[in-house]
């Protein structure tokens, strides 16, 4: 048999990350709006996910620059002030850690148990 996958799911959240595409589905003339195709900062909107739609509405998956994959919400993608910094948690935690907003913990602190 084959080996299945399933994308990473986040706790507490709609977010959906992936090294490997997100499952979509094809568009239909039902989107309100279409965003595939357009580019928010990093981001390349692809399509809409293929999950069941929550309350809050549809995830759109989107691909950073970097190669990663993730879901965002087409409010979210349509924010003038998100535009400029849109990018995959990957990329924005490497920019955390180049502009020093992020301590690294030792291995001391690391293992230390509560």
């Amino acid at each position: 048999g084959g080996t299945s996958w399933e994308p990473e799911k986040q706790p507490h959240s709609a977010h959906v990350r992936s090294h490997a595409p997100i499952p979509m589905k094809a568009p239909d003339h039902t989107w309100k709006v279409n965003l595939t195709g357009s580019k928010v900062g990093k981001l390349t909107v692809l399509g809409i996910a293929d999950f069941p739609a929550r309350k809050s509405g549809a995830a759109w998956v989107v691909r950073c620059v970097c190669g990663y994959y993730t879901t965002r919400k087409a409010k979210t993608l349509r924010d003038p002030g998100y535009a400029a910094r849109a990018a995959c948690s990957e990329c924005e935690y490497v920019a955390e850690l180049k502009a020093g907003r992020v301590k690294l913990k030792t291995v001391a602190e690391r293992t230390q148990r509560p």
